[in-house]
């Protein structure tokens, strides 16, 4: 068995994402690991229901023994026995954010070309995330070599929902190198509200556009999805996703919420997105921490980030950490590069 690995969380700052992103690779490669200081500075000291929950699911994906993981615990080890291939149903009971653990299963994917399904109650992130993932997140992998279908059958503010996750290959990227995004191309608008009526929706998409209308660009601007879910139990909750197709990169602005105003969520996403279109950079932080695994798989890979981030930079400790690579920024340029 391979020598354990010991991580300090002291060192990172976002250890909930830490932790599903260290179990996930810990899986992957067969590598026992040690995580200590697990939000041992925090007022709500050590571990959280929700962190046992995802925790749970991959280690169930990735066929690895946990010690540790109880409620309030700093400290937890993994003890991996190798990925079962197959197809694989993720039934939770519990309202999840199902998109926490879209990325991690694409990894423990790899090399099976298994179809996962994930099952249960969703939260009003679900409403929105998964747009993030497939069109944005997904496409990187993509431009990498790595083929995935991800099916959103069904959605809803606690309600069932249905992903069904499906890898098409199974080589290994060797490298990825993209420096820039390339020209604009497309913008399609997704909007999603539950408890409002369908005259919501319009609003939202009128204010995102009138926002991207400000930039004074040609924008082929289109809306792609108009859903909407009624509910009157529950709190009113609505959510965007903008998806900006360039030659190069797919980039995603979301927003969602339930106190925020109807104006205030249209033009939240497209603040982001005017803000992809100020700037000349390959991936956004939030996928660049994301897939930040995906691209330590590869002998070398290069791309330029818009910022770094907290959650960059706990995925950059764990993976140099796991994968004994070199991950370097340079803060003029803005470029990243692992060897």
């Amino acid at each position: 068995m391979a020598e354990t690995i010991v991580l300090d969380f002291a060192e990172v700052k976002k250890h909930g994402f830490g932790l599903r992103m260290a179990l996930t690779i810990s899986a992957y490669t067969k590598q026992p690991i040690k995580i200590t200081n697990f939000r041992a500075d925090d007022e709500n000291k050590g571990l959280r229901w929700r962190d046992i929950l995802y925790a749970g699911v991959i280690a169930n994906l990735g066929n690895v023994e946990m010690k540790g993981f109880d409620k309030k615990s700093t400290e937890v080890e993994t003890n991996p026995k190798g990925i079962l291939g197959g197809s694989k149903i993720v039934k939770v009971k519990n309202t999840i954010s199902v998109s926490e653990l879209i990325v991690p299963a694409a990894m423990l994917s790899l090399g099976t070309k298994s179809r996962i399904r994930f099952m249960g109650p969703t939260d009003l992130d679900n409403l929105v995330a998964p747009e993030f993932i497939k069109y944005s997140t997904l496409s990187y992998l993509e431009k990498m070599g790595l083929k995935y279908d991800l099916a959103i059958i069904g959605k809803g503010f606690e309600e069932e929902g249905s992903l069904v996750l499906k890898n098409n290959t199974a080589a290994l990227p060797k490298n990825y190198s993209v420096l820039q995004k390339g020209d604009l191309d497309t913008i399609k608008a997704y909007i999603h509200t539950t408890g409002y009526k369908t005259h919501v929706n319009d609003e939202i998409y009128t204010y995102a556009k009138q926002r991207l209308m400000q930039t004074g660009k040609k924008i082929n601007f289109i809306l792609e999805e108009n859903k909407y879910i009624e509910n009157n139990v529950r709190n009113k909750g609505a959510s965007m996703a903008l998806v900006a197709y360039y030659d190069n990169v797919t980039l995603c602005g979301c927003a969602s919420g339930i106190k925020k105003t109807v104006p205030l969520i249209g033009k939240e996403a497209a603040d982001k997105i005017v803000g992809y279109l100020a700037k000349d950079f390959s991936i956004d932080s939030e996928n660049a921490a994301i897939l930040l695994p995906f691209f330590c798989l590869t002998k070398k890979s290069e791309f330029v980030i818009n910022k770094t981030s907290d959650k960059y930079n706990t995925a950059k400790y764990v993976c140099e950490k796991l994968f004994k690579k070199t991950i370097e920024f340079d803060k003029e340029t803005r470029k990243v590069v692992i060897s």
